[in-house]
């Protein structure tokens, strides 16, 4: 009987330290600033902004569009009611394409007269506005949200699998 109640405070003590360490990273490593590494104009009024350190969580994401968007399109000279910001995570940086790696999986940027000068795709999100509209799209799992206008503070829940693809095919012709 004591033998079990030592082994079971013993276990106790391990997970409660396991927990605290593993919360003390998850703090630590949520609370790094963004770290915006380059930027690369589409047109007059779209660009690709390469990051590190992005949020996690679509709440997150928004919180940080609404703290840097002003800055942003301020900094990088958009205008206001009709621009586009993709958003794409740096990760191993600009990489050159072998002949094995598979072309859709990365984007490249022309701009760049190196042979590295491709990402893989992963985009943490795209802002849009434009006339009538404010989007931001923020992916998750089997569907996306969208924040249909600029002051709103809800997310709404798209899985309308037509509405995807459709938004899918026009994402591929927009980012090429």
């Amino acid at each position: 009987m004591i033998v079990s109640w030592v082994i079971t405070k013993k276990f106790i003590y391990i997970v409660t330290i396991a927990i605290l360490f593993c919360s003390v990273v998850i703090y630590l490593w949520s609370g790094r600033p963004v770290e915006i590494v380059d930027v690369h104009y589409y047109s007059g009024k779209d660009i690709n902004i390469l990051a590190r350190h992005f949020p996690i969580t679509d709440r997150g994401k928004l919180n940080w569009w609404r703290e840097n968007e002003r800055k942003i399109l301020e900094k990088y000279n958009l205008p206001k009611n009709d621009f586009s910001v993709y958003i794409w995570d740096f990760g191993d940086g600009y990489q050159k394409l072998s002949p094995y790696d598979a072309e859709d999986e990365f984007y490249c940027f022309p701009d760049i007269k190196s042979e590295s000068k491709c990402i893989k795709k992963d985009i943490y999100m795209p802002a849009e506005s434009g006339g009538n509209y404010y989007r931001m799209f923020l992916f998750s799992g089997s569907g996306y949200f969208y924040q249909p206008k600029k002051d709103d503070d809800k997310l709404i829940e798209s899985n309308n699998s037509t509405k995807l693809n459709q938004d899918k095919s026009h994402e591929k012709n927009h980012y090429h």
